[in-house]
């Protein structure tokens, strides 16, 4: 998985656009052509190209990557040890998660679109080989669900005691329609983000991602601790725009070397002394300050007795997240709201 081309089923499984289904005839006749229909695709500035087909999988190519050619730069698979593989497969579905919490966020402007949220792990990433703007003339699985979701495509994987039609794989999928919109504006957000926040873009929407998963999941304080990471984070980065904005005034120095040092002593200047000094000079307002007050006081009773973290204490967390990386990134994205039980 070190060259070439990365793809996701989509799963929940979704429709990108028309359904290929023949709705008029009694049998609803199956279009099954147009399952890897290339509905969407985009070349970005940072070398990865981008694209979706019909049936909900979209494809990555990393080859002109600057961060997967300088790590495989004069080297062969072979000579890469485990963990540089691993490094190299995760950095790829930061990049990818990045890409969906984009998406996600794209489509909350759709009213009455409540998408569950995927997470990209190194077992649902599919290896594919052929030409990118066409569809993939091989594919490798690492996971059973996903491999029956791409066989979905071809007609021999159903059944014939019942119409292709009324198979799961089509049934349950979510229509988006039109998905343009929001495809390009998932891969316009993801330029920018590989553009200006390179170094640590994908993680933060990463680690947003897997807070929304979490969610979803009911496991409330994995996802609040997960956002409280980022949330601490983006309070410091906003903290350091703070005192660079006053390390000087009236044309002389205010904040020299050894203060900067003092001030940017965690030990001292603690998220909690740091977010009331914010909120003081009006970098953050009164309800942001209050509600980051309560997400610090939940994940701190959870750090040291594990208080369970209710639903409601882990959306408030994905509320300031959300409101964090607009302020301090200008970034926008949307986390699950919507949690169900299945079965």
């Amino acid at each position: 998985m070190v060259a070439g081309t990365i793809g996701i089923y989509h799963d929940p499984p979704l429709w990108l656009g028309n359904p290929p289904i023949e709705k008029p005839t009694k049998q609803r006749e199956v279009d099954f052509s147009a399952f890897a229909e290339i509905i969407f695709r985009k070349d970005l500035s940072s070398g990865i190209r981008v694209n979706a087909t019909r049936d909900g999988m979209f494809g990555f190519s990393f080859e002109n990557w600057p961060p997967d050619c300088n790590a495989t730069e004069k080297r062969v698979p072979e000579d890469l040890t485990f963990d540089e593989l691993a490094e190299i497969t995760l950095n790829r579905a930061s990049v990818i998660n990045s890409f969906l919490a984009f998406f996600y966020a794209a489509l909350e402007t759709n009213p009455g679109l409540s998408l569950s949220r995927m997470l990209t792990t190194p077992e649902l990433m599919v290896p594919m080989s052929g030409d990118f703007d066409e569809p993939p003339t091989g594919m490798s699985f690492g996971n059973d669900k996903v491999a029956w979701l791409a066989s979905s495509r071809y007609p021999l994987t159903y059944p014939t005691a019942y119409p292709p039609a009324a198979d799961k794989r089509i049934l349950s999928r979510t229509i988006i329609d039109p998905p343009g919109i929001a495809l390009d504006d998932a891969a316009s957000r993801l330029e920018a983000l590989l553009s200006d926040h390179q170094a640590d873009g994908p993680l933060m929407l990463d680690l947003f991602v897997r807070s929304s998963k979490s969610y979803q999941d009911h496991n409330y304080s994995a996802s609040l601790i997960t956002n409280w990471s980022i949330i601490e984070k983006l309070t410091f980065e906003l903290w350091n725009r703070y005192l660079d904005k006053n390390r000087n005034r009236g044309g002389t120095p205010f904040i020299n070397r050894k203060r900067l040092d003092k001030l940017n002593d965690t030990r001292t200047f603690t998220a909690s002394v740091v977010t009331e000094i914010l909120s003081l000079a009006k970098y953050i307002d009164k309800g942001l300050y209050e509600d980051m007050s309560s997400v610090r006081q939940v994940r701190n009773n959870w750090i040291h007795s594990l208080k369970a973290v209710s639903r409601e204490d882990a959306m408030l967390s994905n509320d300031v997240c959300e409101q964090m990386f607009s302020i301090v990134r200008s970034i926008r994205v949307s986390g699950a709201k919507a949690v169900s039980i299945h079965g």
